[in-house]
């Protein structure tokens, strides 16, 4: 099996969203480096962020969104426009900051 290093899957993804781009295709799109591959998703997290928001009526003050990909070639930097954001790197991270924000949400209602 072929393997690719960071830079040369953050290559393949900068190329890809460059490409459809270039398409003029007037859609967005995500091109991010997996780790081992590179995806092209249609849409992006900012896209799934706002329509959460408008569902559930939240402000951009009132949300926030945990990620691992918050580089230019990740899939979550979109999402920063949209509201706070927490870069974390590994699943036990993600589990440690919903521990802190429960932590604070019970110390507010005292």
């Amino acid at each position: 099996m072929l393997s690719a290093d960071r830079e040369q899957l953050d290559e393949l993804a900068l190329r890809a969203k460059h490409d459809v781009n270039e398409a003029h295709l007037n859609i967005r799109v995500c091109a991010f480096n997996g780790g081992q591959d590179v995806w092209v998703d249609i849409g992006d997290k900012l896209v799934g962020v706002q329509a959460l928001q408008g569902y559930l009526q939240c402000k951009p003050e009132e949300t926030l969104h945990v990620g691992d990909q918050f580089l230019s070639t990740g899939n979550d930097i979109a999402t920063r426009r949209a509201c706070c954001t927490v870069w974390v790197s590994n699943p036990e991270e993600t589990d440690k900051v919903l521990s802190l924000l429960e932590e604070l949400s019970n110390l507010e209602g005292k």
